[in-house]
């Protein structure tokens, strides 16, 4: 069964999904001391709205839902990607999911540093991911929806890369790269995907593309009908999409999956053309699967890396298309978010993206109604009232790229939630 429905602001995302995980109860453990897993994409600093990663408004609704529900041992664990594991940059701090957790109770577990158990990539070798996603009683997947140049996308199936403990056990993928993907999902296998398709991402993903609000979630228990889905809203075929042709030819994906998508009619309104990665001739050849694994460990042998992890190397990566992300070491520090009377029309946009719920705009940065300076309302305000006090920090870069495009993207208003 997939679940989807329509929802912009942070009141149509709680009560859709309020709805709709009702369908979904009986899947639960009936003992609420059971130990809940929740995978959001966070392998990067990239602000949700930006389309890099998993939406906090999409968040606090599940760990909402969780906590009404009576669970009490929740939680929440990425292995954010190489270059900011090594660089030690705080993801889960830049992005607020550490607050969002201590809000909810949730225990914060960086995957890169934890226990771990192996599994069986291509060739026999092996892999090691954290033992967590092995053991947890109940394991959701919360994937964020991009367009990716080495995988055309990335959803529910991708999103388990960040369960590799570390960046050798990352790079081990790139020996077969689509057929990896696979074999993650074969030993790893989440009770429940929620997939984030609020603000996708498209063009050249998962760091340099550009954010497009798509309005949607999707719920469903099958990581490849779930994907299939998310081709077919991409209005891209499927078969372009390599970890997917192979999970045909394997039978993970067989007709009755293609006849269930076709008869999900919500799909066509939601559709939207998302263009396709691009990459230079450089990134192409380094990315070839034929011979991508074997530069990739090069690049990380200690002397090209000790070079490439220096400000000089990681600005020549970017500069030549074959890094995508911008590892800034200044962290954001806010020590005020106020609000401009003088420049507020009271549109509401504001409220609309507070995964908080606070009474905005009246209650800007207020910490004792529950603010966690995610920055949310900052970004979107098409007026610029609300202001930042403190130092920028990183997020400099990120308003710099796409703060007109954010601002520009989220004044159309929202559509009614929908179900299906």
């Amino acid at each position: 069964m997939v679940s989807i429905f329509k929802a912009n602001s942070t009141r149509e995302v709680r009560d859709g999904f309020m709805r709709e995980m009702e369908k979904f109860r009986a899947i639960f453990p009936t003992a609420k001391d059971s130990r809940i897993l929740l995978k959001p994409n966070c392998n990067s600093n990239m602000n949700a709205l930006t389309g890099n990663t998993t939406d906090l408004r999409l968040m606090a609704s599940l760990l909402e839902w969780l906590r009404d529900n009576g669970y009490t041992k929740i939680t929440i664990g990425e292995g954010t990607s190489s270059g900011f594991h090594r660089t030690g940059i705080k993801v889960f701090s830049r992005l607020k999911i550490d607050e969002i957790a201590k809000r909810y109770g949730a225990r914060l577990v960086d995957f890169n540093h934890e226990s771990h158990a192996e599994i069986e990539f291509e060739d026999g070798i092996k892999a090691a991911v954290a033992r967590v996603c092995l053991e947890s009683d109940f394991f959701i997947n919360l994937p964020k929806i991009k367009t990716h140049f080495e995988t055309q996308m990335s959803v529910c199936l991708k999103n388990l890369i960040g369960c590799l403990c570390g960046v050798y056990e990352k790079q081990k993928t790139h020996r077969s790269l689509y057929k990896n993907i696979l074999n993650l999902n074969k030993y790893i296998k989440p009770n429940l995907h929620i997939v984030d398709g609020l603000i996708a991402m498209e063009g050249t993903g998962p760091s340099k593309g550009t954010p497009i609000k798509m309005g949607f979630v999707m719920i469903g228990t099958n990581p490849y009908v779930l994907d299939l889905c998310s081709a077919k809203v991409a209005k891209r075929n499927y078969q372009e999409i390599p970890y997917l042709k192979i999970a045909e030819e394997r039978g993970l994906i067989d007709p009755e999956d293609h006849a269930y998508i076709k008869g999900l009619t919500i799909l066509e309104s939601l559709s939207q053309d998302l263009k396709r990665p691009q990459v230079n001739a450089l990134a192409a050849f380094i990315n070839n699967p034929k011979w991508q694994y074997l530069l990739v460990k090069i690049r990380l042998s200690p002397p090209f890396n000790l070079f490439f992890s220096s400000n000089v190397g990681g600005w020549l990566l970017n500069r030549l298309g074959l890094r995508q992300d911008v590892f800034i070491m200044q962290d954001s520090h806010c020590t005020a978010l106020r609000l401009d009377n003088t420049k507020c029309d009271h549109c509401n946009i504001c409220v609309d993206y507070c995964p908080m719920s606070l009474n905005l705009p009246e209650k800007v940065g207020s910490q004792e109604n529950g603010c966690i300076k995610c920055d949310y309302c900052y970004l979107v305000c098409p007026k610029d009232a609300i202001l930042f006090e403190g130092d920028i920090g990183f997020l400099q870069q990120q308003l710099n790229e796409y703060g007109a495009i954010v601002k520009k993207m989220n004044q159309g208003g929202n559509s009614e939630s929908k179900a299906v």
